[in-house]
């Protein structure tokens, strides 16, 4: 549903975690991922090489990633 976010995790083809993000709906095919700083490069490559495999590598699936253009903040703890 466009404008609505579900704090999930990116799992490999065998369902073994490899990182938890956030992803959000943007609007019908545009998804927004926030994933962790320290894992950006990494999750990143894994995105891109993921994406070159059919179907997505089909040519249909635009992977940008924006990191340098956001930042977050996690507050933690008692509030």
């Amino acid at each position: 549903m466009p404008g609505v976010g579900q704090y999930t995790f990116m799992c490999n083809k065998h369902g073994g975690v490899i990182d938890d993000l956030y992803a959000y709906q943007l609007s019908a095919g545009v998804y927004f991922l926030i994933i962790n700083a320290s894992r950006i490069e990494p999750d990143v490559a894994w995105l891109q090489a993921q994406a070159a495999i059919p179907p997505c590598g089909t040519g249909e699936l635009k992977l940008t990633d924006a990191s340098h253009n956001y930042a977050a903040v996690a507050a933690q703890g008692r509030a």
